[in-house]
């Protein structure tokens, strides 16, 4: 596996034609075609699909929103000489053969001169971050919270396995999830951009080109669901409601864990609880994690547990 690696806008071809019908215009070129449609979700969010007539396999097989906003209301563009406006009580969307423009809850995100392209199967997003003085999101990551500057590779491997020769300094990219949102701060209003596609996929945020967002896939179909603010709480509220919410949890999750690598025999992990107990540390789960010796059901009393 090679990971960090990028395609630099240099090696994409640019579509130069704009054609296609109402519902799914084409996107034509030399040695590209792009599809896109656009689709109403739900209240604040607009689904915009790209399809890569080069991909291999043609089909969005992501589960990753919940199954009753996967299709949505279908919107028809208007033509504008060479421009398709999808004209919508939550936003406007304006798409030339290789540019895009998004208004949204009063922020404006446009992509760069040939900032949509393709390179064989893989999709070329490159917004120009004009105005942007932050990005947020980017999965659960550890680093700086205002992501101007990073990238971010998204695909779920098990970094151990993969960077045996970096993991212990807790540098490693990707990591065990692959969440594709991000959240630009334009002035002081917010828009979300969460990119769909079970591909592998990278963010580039001004790390290799300062000034510009790339989003490449390297493959498959990719929805990109536009979320509105304009405030941060609106933006994370359609996320949510998008992709589902997460269930009150047990009491005894919300307690302390303890979890780390290697225990060597189930006498050590009973004498952990011991000593948690004489310390009056209340603990609610003690979890074998990986390299222990053995993986045997333990069952510990209750009151080994405080």
């Amino acid at each position: 596996m090679f990971f960090g690696q990028k395609i630099h806008p240099l090696n994409f071809d640019y579509p130069e034609r704009l054609g296609g019908n109402p519902e799914k215009i084409e996107l034509s070129g030399a040695s590209v075609r792009l599809r896109v449609a656009c689709a109403a979700i739900l209240e604040g969010c607009l689904r915009l699909r790209f399809e890569n007539a080069r991909a291999a396999d043609p089909v969005q097989c992501s589960d990753a929103v919940l199954a009753d906003y996967r299709v949505g209301r279908a919107e028809s563009a208007k033509l504008a000489g060479e421009i398709a406006i999808f004209e919508t009580p939550d936003g406007r969307v304006e798409c030339g053969a290789s540019q895009l423009r998004v208004t949204m809850a009063g922020v404006a995100l446009a992509t760069v001169a040939n900032g949509i392209g393709g390179c064989g199967e893989a999709l070329l997003l490159n917004f120009a971050l004009t105005g942007v003085s932050g990005c947020y999101g980017l999965g659960e990551r550890a680093g700086r919270l205002n992501k101007l500057g990073d990238t971010a590779d998204f695909l779920t491997v098990d970094v151990v396995a993969v960077f045996r020769h970096t993991y212990a300094r807790d540098d490693y990219d990707p990591t065990y999830v692959a969440i594709p949102l991000a959240i630009l701060k334009v002035g002081e209003r917010f828009l979300g951009l969460f990119f769909d596609n079970p591909h592998r996929a990278v963010m580039d945020v001004g790390q290799t080109r300062p000034g510009e967002f790339w989003y490449q896939a390297f493959g498959g179909v990719t929805d990109l669901y536009l979320l509105a603010g304009p405030t941060l709480a609106e933006v994370t509220r359609r996320y949510a409601a998008l992709t589902g919410r997460a269930p009150l949890p047990p009491p005894w999750a919300l307690g302390y864990h303890q979890c780390r690598w290697g225990y060597r025999s189930e006498r050590e992990f009973r004498e952990l609880a011991e000593r948690f107990a004489a310390a009056e540390v209340p603990v609610s789960a003690l979890w074998y994690d990986i390299d222990s010796v053995s993986y045997t059901h333990l069952t510990l009393p209750t009151s080994d547990l405080v």
